[in-house]
């Protein structure tokens, strides 16, 4: 099965037109990039339940997103920082918060 990569936030479109920079790294893994542009809260949780990884900008991950999100091993804030990642909650469920500016 292969692994799934969320990509969520209307500003990472801006930051990064062109999706294609993502895609040589998720091939290397066998992953397949899912974009979530929508600020529907209920859609968000229905596409990342089956996250491996999560890459996001100004979108908040609160603890309820890392409730439905058993497998995810990876949260990338594409920011300077990761004000708007609940660490707390990513400790307790062993995901790695990290950013890329």
């Amino acid at each position: 099965m292969k692994r799934k990569i969320v990509i969520a936030g209307e500003r990472v479109y801006m930051k990064f037109f062109d999706m294609k920079l993502f895609e040589p790294k998720a091939k290397e893994i066998d992953a397949e990039i899912v974009p979530f542009r929508d600020s529907d809260e209920q859609k968000f949780r229905a596409v990342i339940a089956a996250a491996d990884a999560l890459i996001v900008l100004d979108r908040p991950i609160r603890k309820e997103h890392f409730a439905v999100m058993p497998g995810c091993r990876i949260v990338l804030a594409l920011s300077v920082g990761y004000d708007c990642i609940d660490l707390s909650a990513a400790t307790e469920r062993g995901v790695i918060v990290s950013n890329w500016p």
